[in-house]
């Protein structure tokens, strides 16, 4: 079960996203990427399209805590459509 950080809480409710957006995505319930984080071993960033939204989630997968999102920028977003294009 993941836990929600009170960032992510606070980021969600400023981007106009829901815990069950989130949800979606880190549990692969819409069409997801993975991205391991270049910086910390243990975190992963998840890109997803949730209820009309291109959202990424970046979460502690030891732990699992997720730590926080935002839009996705347009470079994600092209990549993501191009993964996804057929699906």
């Amino acid at each position: 079960m993941w836990k929600f950080s009170r960032h992510i809480l606070q980021r969600a409710e400023e981007r106009g996203y829901n815990r069950n957006q989130i949800l979606q995505i880190v549990n692969r319930e819409v069409n997801v990427l993975i991205i391991k984080s270049p910086i910390h071993e243990e975190v992963d960033m998840y890109f997803g399209f949730a209820d009309s939204k291109y959202i990424l989630v970046v979460a502690d997968r030891l732990t699992k805590s997720l730590i926080t999102t935002r839009p996705k920028r347009d470079k994600g977003k092209m990549i993501y459509k191009k993964e996804f294009e057929n699906v």
